[in-house]
């Protein structure tokens, strides 16, 4: 059967004045427990007009070849139409059936040549749609991570005749959308059992089709969700740590964790839902499970950990090389090196120069300790006591000071 242009003019007037609703593809399932819902095919809104019926989907992220819609009446079947990949909404005439008749209504994507899963609803000709529901309510269990909805049937309604159709979309993630069909008006869904913010939208559905639907703020209340992206940035003898959380994360405070234990760190906020913290105290070049949870009163969250490794002391230097300073000068030694064969993956700093000279008159040897700026491996060393000398150099990182150097050979000061 074909719908005339006069017809379709007089669905598109409907659907103007229709109560916008979500068109959202997503997964439907006749559901009132805990069971997650499984798929079963396109998300498909309808209502009666007399002898015929308005229904309309979303349109689906990759178009099909096409869709197929068909009725029923008693088995029988009554018209079969073929629509474009382009649409999302069409009209069926439901038939010259005494009111009431009970019209099975089918709707299918075909891909690549196979037909997909039908959605099927019965639609009563002449019957009205729903009116609207009211009073929606939820209850958190997080002992059995359970949401529960539940809601007020329209007002004079035939409770026995009603199905409802409700949908939750998450806000805290990827905002995906799960789809509920149920015959009363409760809903229980399990939780990943974590706090989490929802978007509810319930409709009532009658043997004339959908009414209004009602949008609501849902606040599941549990331990907090995970972090997000933690990175542990090495330092000397541990880390800075930061991560984000995602919007609605309902932790009321944050731990550490360093190999599975909590360590009294402070936390401290950063800008756009990053937080941040400073891991001191631990050995250098060793690795580290390095973990954070978020806290409220119901407990800890999941723990978001990585592996990290603290930087290594820098390596050892080889014995430096000296000569006698700079004629017309103090008394000095020119130290020359060679930079360490591995920094140990902290910054680079400077270097520590020791020189070790001869004894003063009260018999005490002389220790003089002069410093350089890294990239330099040379430096005029200025001793101030004529005499023998030789030196030491160590490498320094934020991680901390190289082993010491063999002493270099003896020189006298110029």
């Amino acid at each position: 059967m074909t719908t005339t242009s006069a017809v379709r003019r007089l669905l598109a007037a409907l659907l103007s004045v229709l109560v916008a609703a979500p068109l959202v593809l997503g997964v439907q399932a006749h559901a009132r427990s805990v069971t997650p819902p499984e798929p079963d095919g396109l998300v498909v809104r309808w209502f009666v007009q007399d002898r015929f019926v308005t229904l309309y989907w979303a349109q689906p992220s990759v178009p099909p070849d096409h869709y197929e819609v068909t009725t029923h009446v008693g088995g029988e079947e009554r018209s079969h139409e073929r629509h474009e990949a382009d649409v999302t909404w069409t009209g069926a005439f439901l038939g010259h059936d005494p009111t009431g008749t009970p019209v099975e209504v089918s709707v299918r994507e075909v891909r690549g040549g196979q037909p997909g899963p039908r959605t099927s609803f019965v639609a009563q000709i002449g019957a009205s749609p729903a009116g609207k529901v009211s009073d929606v309510r939820s209850e958190s269990r997080p002992a059995e991570d359970v949401l529960r909805l539940d809601w007020a049937a329209p007002s004079g309604a035939d409770d026995g005749a009603l199905g409802y159709h409700v949908s939750l979309t998450d806000e805290n993630g990827d905002r995906a959308t799960r789809d509920y069909l149920v015959d009363d008006p409760w809903l229980e869904v399990a939780t990943d059992g974590v706090g989490a913010t929802f978007r509810a939208r319930v409709e009532a559905v009658s043997p004339g089709g959908y009414g209004p639907g009602v949008e609501e703020q849902v606040v599941y209340e549990d331990v907090p969700g995970p972090a997000i992206d933690l990175n542990a940035r090495p330092r000397a003898g541990g880390f800075s740590l930061k991560w984000h959380h995602a919007k609605g994360n309902q932790a009321i405070s944050w731990e550490v964790l360093v190999d599975g234990v909590v360590v009294p760190v402070p936390t401290r906020t950063g800008t756009s839902r990053t937080l941040l913290a400073d891991v001191t105290g631990l050995e250098t070049g060793t690795e580290y499970e390095i973990g954070v949870r978020g806290m409220n009163r119901h407990g800890g969250g999941p723990v978001l950990a990585t592996i990290a490794r603290t930087y290594d002391l820098p390596d050892q230097l080889a014995a430096p090389r000296v000569e006698r300073g700079p004629r017309g000068g103090d008394l000095s030694v020119r130290v020359s090196w060679m930079p360490p064969a591995d920094w140990g993956g902290g910054e680079e700093c400077c270097y520590r120069i020791t020189g070790h000279g001869p004894a003063d008159r009260a018999g005490g040897p002389a220790l003089v300790v002069r410093w350089s700026d890294a990239p330099a491996t040379r430096f005029d060393f200025p001793v101030g006591r004529p005499g023998k000398w030789r030196f030491q150099v160590e490498a320094k990182t934020g991680a901390g000071f190289s082993p010491v150097s063999e002493p270099s050979r003896w020189v006298r000061a110029r």
